[in-house]
């Protein structure tokens, strides 16, 4: 099922303290193993969380921090340049398209993003012409297992299979 897209209204959840211990998302862009010129987008950038850890890794290439909210933008934009960070780039998406030119990424990244995108289908062909030969997509989604990650849950229906 398609969860609503997490409103700019609700940007401080994604900014808590407690997001590191809980996510590790460390970990993750650690496994992704970057080259320092590599270009990375992040899909469903929102503030930019992901967008500036990975910048720390590609520091002679460039993360293109992909939303569909431009209040989003806007927020991640006034904390790159309150923190002159030069290789964060953003683009506003719809929900059926990226927005990116075609092989100009060698990566794409969504943490806990896919689960909103009204149009899957239409964005993952979207990131895949935006792929560099030999990119790669990479998918994050946190599980409903662990406790500690505030996944809203749904009740099936029962009849349904």
């Amino acid at each position: 099922e398609i969860a609503n897209v997490m409103g700019y209204q609700g940007a401080n959840w994604l900014a808590r303290p407690s997001r590191a211990t809980e996510e590790r998302s460390d970990m993750a862009i650690d496994a992704l193993m970057l080259e320092k010129d590599d270009v990375v987008a992040d899909i469903g950038a929102g503030l930019g969380y992901i967008s500036f850890q990975l910048s720390r890794w590609v520091k002679d290439g460039k993360v293109i921090a992909v939303d569909v909210q431009p209040e989003m933008l806007e927020l991640l934009e006034a904390e790159r340049d309150r923190y002159n960070v030069n290789n964060i780039e953003t683009v506003l998406s719809t929900e059926s398209d990226p927005n990116l030119p075609a092989e100009s990424i060698d990566m794409a990244v969504m943490f806990d993003a896919y689960h909103e995108f009204a149009y899957p289908k239409e964005m993952i062909e979207g990131l895949m012409k935006a792929l560099k030969p030999g990119g790669q997509i990479v998918l994050a989604e946190y599980r409903a297992e662990n406790p500690l990650v505030l996944i809203k849950k749904i009740e099936l229906d029962k009849n349904r299979r």
